[in-house]
């Protein structure tokens, strides 16, 4: 558990800091894009804007000079009277029409022609629908007849005879409100070229009202048809942009010319190559500083997780009471500090646990003391007091022999040594008996079961006396029949286990457990023997007894294997 969650705060920590150093970076590097791709087509637009706005500025001016030579041509007195006939001198109306193309002769052709078809002036050939009269209500002338001013349409380019020309102005001649001729301007390609070729964009479309296209710099072979754009958007404002529904990058700059409704289009490929060039730039930019801003996390939150490590597995340690821990101080900073004040409190936690098992220990060996006290006189005060029945009786040998066994007794007793082997032990009880024999005669009979694996074993001293005492005293002691003890013993494990059995009178089991909590004064042996056994071993030690089936009381002491004497 502490593993998986080391590892996902570590990758929080690392992605926090990968985060908050590579994301203004990348957003950074995204808005520098967006602007770069919005500048190039606005400056494209404005551009694009710029070059349609001019190219129909000038060619409106150029269409606006034919038309004033048109208006000049036709109230002029002099053409009214050649075409009328009511004068022949053409030279002076030749005149007039070259000094008004004065250098547009190649730009633009001149006509000059008379309803009836008699007088035919031109400053190039005459267009074979030009003739009259039979063309005469037809096309140009037709919508002419209906105009009082110069009326502008496209050059039918499918006739060979308009293959240079783009644009045609006709103006009907009135005298007394009769149409007496026309007055005719053949604009050719030369006269936009000379427009357009001022400017950069080779992609230059001019249509008319009908979107009929009359020039294309792409060449003349794509003029004279219908435009056909399509895409999204429309023409319906003064000016704007069509894209192409299949690529939005083509798109169609136009203005329309309100005078003469002459429509210029700019068709533009939008160019992204710097664009794309600055995209990979920027690319291998935030790759060099994403791969630096990832090692620098990593050497971060690693310098920063190894300290947090050591202290996990420390706490961890400890956890487990291993207080012998002691992490590294790998800095010199607030984490080194952590460090220090760590390995310090461990050190004060192991002098105060030291500390605390000392007192402990000193106290338990006070109080194992105690009960072993206690148990020398209890035993002294019970033999006494049979020899003082044996002298009352009158018995002397018995009175000698019960003083030379308590003499024997008391010097294995009280040794300086508060533990002996188990076969001391069961020598001490066999001496025990010896004197209990002397009161009770053969009213009681003992055996005793030594485990040779448990003979030189050490054991509390005087820790089965009590038990054996108590068997003795209260359990066979109102018995008249024939009493029967059973001191055995044998090895389970790392325990040493003594039972003591008699067939006496038994005990109440409800009482047992305030015998072995020291609630009866009357067994106060049990309760002796029972914490002696704890605090001389571990949980599972102590004294449990039980009935038997037969009749009696089994007590079963349960006592730690010890190899030798404790130090304490």
């Amino acid at each position: 558990m502490i593993r998986k969650w080391k590892m996902s705060y570590r990758l929080r920590l690392l992605s926090y800091i990968f985060l908050a150093g590579f994301l203004p970076v990348l957003v950074l590097s995204v808005g520098v894009l967006l602007i770069v791709y919005q500048n190039i087509d606005r400056t494209e637009a404005q551009e694009a804007y710029q070059n349609v706005h001019s190219v129909a500025e000038q060619v409106s001016t150029s269409v606006d000079g034919y038309v004033k030579m048109v208006d000049a041509l036709s109230e002029s007195v002099v053409i009214e009277h050649v075409l009328d006939q009511s004068s022949d001198d053409v030279r002076e109306a030749y005149g007039q029409m070259f000094l008004l193309m004065r250098g547009n002769h190649e730009q633009a052709a001149l006509h000059v022609l008379s309803a009836d078809g008699h007088v035919a002036l031109s400053t190039s050939d005459i267009p074979h629908i030009y003739h009259l009269p039979e063309n005469n209500g037809w096309g140009i002338f037709a919508r002419a007849a209906q105009s009082k001013e110069a009326v502008l349409v496209s050059a039918p380019r499918q006739d060979p005879d308009f293959r240079n020309i783009v644009l045609t102005l006709c103006q009907a001649v009135r005298k007394d409100q009769q149409i007496i001729g026309y007055v005719i301007v053949d604009v050719e390609r030369r006269a936009i070229w000379d427009i357009l070729n001022k400017y950069a964009s080779r992609n230059l479309i001019l249509t008319d009202r009908h979107h009929y296209v009359f020039y294309n710099t792409w060449g003349s072979s794509r003029e004279g048809v219908i435009s056909g754009i399509t895409g999204s958007g429309k023409f319906s404002a003064d000016s704007g942009i069509v894209r192409d529904s299949q690529n939005p990058d083509k798109k169609i700059y136009y203005f329309h010319e309100p005078k003469y409704h002459i429509a210029v289009m700019q068709q533009e490929v939008t160019n992204r190559s710097g664009f794309y060039e600055l995209r990979r730039i920027v690319a291998i930019f935030d790759l060099i500083v994403l791969v630096i801003i990832v090692l620098l996390s990593y050497k971060l939150t690693r310098d920063l997780w190894e300290p947090m490590g050591d202290l996990v597995a420390g706490m961890e340690c400890v956890r487990q009471n291993n207080l012998a821990v002691r992490i590294p101080i790998r800095r010199k900073d607030e984490i080194g500090a952590l460090a220090a004040t760590f390995n310090k409190m461990v050190h004060h936690i192991r002098r105060l646990l030291r500390e605390a098992k000392q007192k402990e220990e000193t106290l338990r060996i006070a109080q194992i003391k105690s009960l072993q006290e206690q148990v020398k006189p209890h035993f002294i005060y019970n033999t006494l007091d049979l020899i003082k029945w044996s002298a009352k009786a009158g018995d002397t040998k018995t009175v000698a022999l019960l003083a030379v066994s308590l003499g024997r007794l008391l010097r294995k007793i009280l040794g300086k040594s508060a533990f002996i082997t188990v076969r001391e032990e069961f020598e001490i009880l066999q001496a025990y008996m010896t004197i209990q024999e002397k009161r009770f005669g053969d009213r009681i009979q003992v055996e005793f079961f030594l485990d040779p694996a448990l003979a030189e074993k050490y054991l509390p001293k005087l820790i089965l006396e009590p038990v054996l005492e108590n068997a003795v005293k209260h359990g066979l002691g109102s018995v008249t029949e024939k009493g029967e003890i059973c001191v055995s013993s044998h090895l389970q494990g790392k325990y040493m286990v003594f039972e003591i059995a008699d067939n006496g009178v038994g005990m109440d089991p409800a009482k047992v457990r305030q015998y072995l909590e020291g609630h009866d004064d009357q067994h106060v042996g049990l309760y002796n023997v029972h914490l002696r056994a704890k605090l001389n071993g571990d949980a599972a030690c102590g004294v449990a007894i039980k009935p038997r089936p037969q009749g009696g009381t089994r007590v079963i002491i349960r006592l730690l294997v010890l190899e030798e004497v404790p130090r304490n």
